[in-house]
């Protein structure tokens, strides 16, 4: 279960990462809770080092689920001045509280004030993310509907695991 849609604090990506400002010109960015249930717990993470410079839309972040690659782009331009190292192990427990553990990276930001306007925030981030969220439970449901009475699977050939989609479908947004 999602534990709730937005931060009032945050400002919203739509690749599903936030960035909380900071004091000097600074932004943490992170992932949002449906980011952070859709990688899952087996998913690993590989982040740009501090004192790289970033270009908005230049990959920042690197996960691998099952052993694909998921690219996170900055969402801004600036230096990098900080990285979440998670140890092994933590990973888990950092995807399961998205808004106070799941933080890739500081980010330096000039006239961050500017850039932030594309950005959502407040209730057109949560009413965002939820509509994203209905979306995901619609697509499962529908793939476990045209698979009933069987194994579920999924398009590539996969198996759906239905007793867990059950459980981490929950309930939209609140």
């Amino acid at each position: 279960r999602i534990e709730k849609a937005s931060d009032p604090d945050r400002f919203h990506d739509t690749q599903h990462l936030w960035l909380r400002v900071l004091p000097a010109g600074c932004v943490q960015v992170g992932l949002d809770p449906l980011a952070a249930r859709l990688l899952g717990p087996g998913a690993s993470l590989e982040l740009m080092p501090a004192g790289t410079r970033l270009s908005r839309g230049e990959t920042a972040a690197t996960m691998s689920v099952a052993g694909e690659p998921v690219r996170f782009a900055s969402p801004l331009t600036g230096e990098v001045l900080r990285v979440h190292r998670v140890r092994p192990g933590r990973f888990p427990s950092m995807l399961a509280h998205p808004y106070s553990r799941a933080w890739l990276f500081i980010l330096s930001v000039p006239r961050l004030g500017k850039r932030l306007s594309s950005f959502l925030f407040g209730r057109n981030a949560g009413l965002c993310l939820a509509r994203e969220w209905a979306a995901v439970q619609e697509e499962c449901l529908g793939l476990a509907a045209r698979t009933a009475g069987m194994p579920g699977s999924l398009p590539d050939g996969g198996e759906l695991d239905l007793v867990r989609l059950s459980g981490s479908a929950g309930p939209a947004y609140p």
